[in-house]
């Protein structure tokens, strides 16, 4: 990964400025959907208005270690920060905030070890959010698969949700089957009996060509 430069990125508060100058009836809202140990979980959501709609315009997630002062503070910032992400409030490439590149920057360990991952993709998607094929598929196979939450925390050495997952995480390397939607659909495979999903020649080796169950 390239060295993180300050400067690249929006803080989190830049882009809560631009939100209320817009929304000014808006509001943010976050929960810690999960606090186990040193780990915590954060889901943002965004509403443009003080009378919603039942669901917020946009939402972010953020999951980190809490081996620092003012951890839990930083994960749940960041997950203000992906949210406004979602809703256009971030620099042309750059959707991470400055909190965020800079909570990875101190603590390399929170970033996903490719390990022997092969091909020249594999380290940038390490650290890439899900295509939204691949979102929408994991949820899928989420709702569908009987174990899927063992075969998650498997996996990742813990649950965590798609919204979190790298693409490496999801698609691991290429042609080896040895990511998580792969794992989910051979679960799902054996569990009804259906046919696999399958990578079509001219896509990136982290999209899907989904062929019906």
């Amino acid at each position: 990964m390239s060295a993180f430069i300050p400067e690249d990125y929006e803080p989190v508060e830049e882009r809560i400025r631009k939100f209320y100058a817009d929304h000014p009836q808006g509001r943010i809202t976050t929960d810690c959907i999960s606090l186990d140990g040193d780990q915590a979980t954060f889901r943002a959501s965004v509403y443009r208005d003080i009378d919603p709609d039942p669901y917020p315009a946009a939402t972010g997630h953020a999951h980190g270690l809490l081996t620092r002062p003012k951890a839990l503070e930083m994960v749940e910032t960041v997950s203000i920060g992906r949210a406004l992400a979602n809703l256009a409030y971030s620099k042309v490439g750059a959707r991470p905030s400055r909190e965020e590149m800079q909570d990875a920057a101190l603590d390399p360990g929170t970033r996903h070890d490719v390990g022997n991952a092969r091909g020249p993709k594999a380290k940038d998607r390490a650290t890439t959010p899900l295509t939204e094929r691949q979102l929408a598929l994991s949820k899928r196979l989420l709702g569908e698969v009987a174990d899927a939450v063992n075969i998650v925390t498997d996996h990742l050495g813990e649950y965590r949700p798609p919204e979190l997952w790298t693409k490496y995480e999801a698609s691991g390397d290429h042609g080896q089957k040895n990511g998580l939607i792969d794992k989910l659909i051979a679960a799902k495979e054996t569990q009804l009996g259906g046919k696999q999903p399958t990578r079509s020649k001219d896509q990136d080796d982290s999209e899907w060509t989904q062929v019906p169950f």
